[in-house]
């Protein structure tokens, strides 16, 4: 048969002879596994592939299936989908062929059931076959080129004998895996206003509470993206929907906006004890404990019940910021109790790291450089920084006037 095509470049391919006519559209090449574990077809053979995907038309009617390859315990699993969005599907353990077989029959008895066929008709067809290579398309060399320069997939290694990088690996590919097929086939399970129509609800509600707060606040799509963005309110803004805001107008949950509520009330207290100078440091640590362990709080009840309650945030969601407030806060209140915590600000700190930020893109190698002289970029700035201190103290100035050159004639 002969292959047109000029794969990679176009993922579509057409084999075709004087009797047959196979289209291929080529969704995952796969990988060759290792040369112990790899399957061949019959005669002439052909490698098999792992995590291979095609869509294969056929036929005068032009026939649409969704083919794919799949090393399970070493050994390939073959899939057929085909139908409406793909829905039914067979597989085989035996050959790409006897999957064809399989895909034949559940073919015809589909069309028996729409077209409501004899059964002398339905029996007559069912006698038929199919080649699984051509249907695969495990015969295109071009695909079989480009998978022979590929490294080996190592994953189809046995999990237990793999390291623990290896293992991390293997389960974030998982995971992509498993994402990848829900995007696939968002489409087919969900409506396609469900999240369109969720949004601009959710979105009304917030802008109406918001008007009624007098504040100024809208929602907007980044250009070119579906990146939602946001009005950034300042700080009185801010407090204002910290005490104000009708988180039951938002919430279909009343227990979720119980909950919200509670730990929103907990942390305005936290801002005015902060400001109060009469405010211990005991007192405040025993608030902010409280307070932490609300924003912690861990799931309640079976998930499948009526008694389920829904935690909060994780133990990763914790900030920097969160951990100062609830550690240390209180030693700076008793530390600067005359002072009281409004006297000082954060904006040196933000305003260091900036310049830190700068420094290590302008002034250092990065941790690159030469392999004999490298030096860490931490250091690079220490050794930056401490010049600057010697010249500040001494007097010496840190820059030079470029010199300037006279012509006398």
């Amino acid at each position: 048969m002969k292959e047109e095509g000029t794969y990679p470049k176009s993922s579509f391919i057409k084999l075709f002879d004087n009797k047959r006519t196979y289209f291929y559209e080529i969704i995952k090449e796969g990988t060759y596994p290792l040369t112990e574990q790899l399957h061949y077809t019959r005669n002439p053979k052909h490698p098999i592939p792992h995590n291979y995907v095609v869509k294969t038309q056929y036929g005068k009617a032009i026939y649409t299936v969704e083919c794919s390859i799949e090393y399970v315990e070493k050994k390939p699993l073959y899939k057929i989908c085909f139908g409406v969005n793909f829905s039914r599907e067979v597989h085989s353990w035996e050959t790409s062929t006897d999957a064809a077989c399989k895909y034949y029959q559940e073919f015809n008895v589909m069309k028996e059931m729409e077209k409501n066929l004899n059964r002398y008709q339905s029996n007559k067809e069912n006698k038929g076959k199919i080649s699984g290579s051509l249907l695969f398309g495990l015969k295109l060399l071009s695909v079989e080129r480009v998978r022979r320069t590929m490294s080996l997939d190592l994953k189809i290694r046995p999990f237990i004998d793999l390291g623990n990088s290896q293992k991390r690996r293997r389960i974030l590919g998982l995971s992509q895996s498993i994402l990848d097929i829900v995007e696939r086939e968002r489409d087919n399970t969900f409506h396609p206003d469900d999240q369109t129509a969720n949004e601009e609800i959710w979105k009304g509600k917030i802008l109406s509470e918001m008007q009624r707060l007098n504040i100024s606040f809208q929602f907007w799509h980044e250009k070119n993206t579906n990146n939602l963005s946001y009005t950034s309110l300042m700080g009185p803004d801010k407090l204002k929907v910290l005490k104000e805001f009708d988180l039951f107008a938002v919430f279909q949950s009343i227990t979720r906006a119980i909950q919200i509520r509670a730990l929103w009330d907990q942390f305005n207290e936290l801002y005015h004890l902060i400001q109060n100078k009469k405010t211990t440091g005991e007192f405040f640590r025993y608030k902010a404990k409280s307070w932490l362990d609300e924003f912690t709080a861990p799931s309640t009840g079976h998930p499948n019940r009526d008694n389920f309650v829904r935690g909060m945030y994780r133990i990763q969601d914790i900030t920097l910021y969160i951990h100062v407030l609830c550690n240390h806060v209180a030693e700076f209140l008793e530390i600067h109790h005359k002072f009281g915590l409004a006297a000082f600000s954060c904006s040196p700190v933000e305003k260091k790291n900036h310049m830190q930020i700068c420094l290590y893109f302008q002034n250092t190698l990065k941790d690159g450089g030469n392999r004999n002289s490298r030096k860490s970029a931490i250091l690079e700035m220490l050794e930056h920084e401490n010049r600057q201190l010697y010249f500040a103290s001494n007097r010496v100035p840190n820059f030079f006037k470029k010199s300037k050159k006279y012509r006398l004639e």
